[in-house]
C-alpha cells in the first residue's frame, strides 16, 4: 500500500513539475516574441530623443505620449529587457506558477504526504 502511495506522490509531483516547465517555456517564448516583434517600434521611440522636430524644452509628457503611440506601453518592459539582454527569470516564473497551483497541489498531495513515512538511516561519515 505504501508503495502505491509513494508512486502516486512521485507521479503527481512529476506532473506538476512538467506543467511548470511547459508554462515557463511558453512564457519565455512569448516574452522573446513580444520583444522582437516590437524592435522596429522601439527604434522609432529611441529616435524621438534625437528628433530635430522636438524642441529641447518640450515637456517629457509630450514625448512620452508620442512614444506610446509608437509602442504599446505594455510592450516596453519586454523590449527593454530584450535590449538589455536580460534573461528570462525562470526561477521567479516557477515560484509564481507553483503559487497559483498551490490549491491543486494541496488537494492532491497533502493526503499522500501525510500517509507516507519519510525516514532514513543516518550513515557514519568518515573524514
Amino acid at each position: 500500500m505504501i508503495d502505491n502511495l509513494l508512486e502516486a506522490f512521485i507521479y503527481l509531483v512529476g506532473q506538476f513539475d512538467r506543467h511548470a516547465k511547459i508554462a515557463a517555456n511558453d512564457a519565455m517564448h512569448l516574452a522573446t516574441s513580444e520583444a522582437t516583434t516590437n524592435l522596429t517600434a522601439a527604434g522609432e521611440v529611441l529616435g524621438l530623443f534625437v528628433d530635430e522636430c522636438i524642441a529641447d524644452d518640450c515637456p517629457f509628457s509630450t514625448v512620452k505620449a508620442r512614444a506610446f503611440e509608437l509602442l504599446d506601453p505594455k510592450a516596453f518592459p519586454f523590449v527593454a529587457d530584450y535590449l538589455r539582454d536580460v534573461n528570462f527569470d525562470r526561477v521567479a516564473f516557477d515560484r509564481s506558477y507553483f503559487a497559483k497551483l498551490s490549491g491543486a497541489i494541496k488537494r492532491n498531495l497533502r493526503h499522500l504526504f501525510k500517509e507516507l513515512d519519510f525516514s532514513g538511516r543516518v550513515g557514519s561519515t568518515k573524514s
